[in-house]
């Protein structure tokens, strides 16, 4: 985070906390996280360990006094949208089941559109489907349909939500065709 280095101060004060609440006296009430200012960078190291609403708060401290607290700053802290596994339970084709699960459990109840295009590399994508809502398990599924082996690449779109960023992730892979008998 950018701050405004002041020429005067020796030491910065900098808290942050996740749906923190302001003090009468600016600071920040409760449990709070302190940033490390870099006076050379004029930054502040803050590590963010879970996505939601942050509030922040500065003051200079010049020998034993300290200035009043900034004026608080607040901002939404968002997770991105990764997947940490992709899986296929049922191989046997034309019909398939694909079962994927997130890297975190903050996108719940939201659902995962899946695209797929022909080649390892060009190719327009086309809609597969919506997948079921994302579970406590961080897990979604998907039933689809592809009657021609070869390699495909799907595409996993998520619009965003209050937690997590929208984006999309791309991988490859290999359809066989598959003959049972009995």
């Amino acid at each position: 985070m950018p701050v405004a280095l002041n020429p005067g101060g020796l030491a910065y004060e900098v808290r942050y906390a996740r749906g923190g609440v302001i003090d009468p006296d600016g600071g920040i009430s409760g449990p709070s996280s302190d940033a490390f200012v870099d006076r050379n960078t004029g930054t502040a190291d803050a590590r963010f360990t879970e996505p939601g609403r942050y509030v922040m708060v500065a003051r200079i401290k010049s020998g034993d006094y300290y200035t009043p607290w900034s004026a608080p700053i607040s901002f939404t802290v968002k997770a991105p949208f990764d997947l940490s596994y992709v899986g296929f339970p049922d191989p046997d084709g034309p019909k398939y089941k694909l079962r994927a699960t997130l890297r975190d459990n903050f996108a719940r109840g939201s659902r995962v559109t899946v695209y797929y295009a022909k080649g390892k590399k060009s190719g327009k994508f086309r809609k597969l489907g919506r997948s079921s809502k994302i579970n406590s398990n961080r897990a979604f599924t998907l039933r689809f349909k592809l009657r021609k082996p070869g390699v495909y690449r799907l595409q996993y779109r998520f619009k965003g939500s209050s937690l997590v960023l929208g984006g999309k992730v791309t991988e490859a892979i290999r359809i066989k065709r598959t003959i049972r008998f009995g």
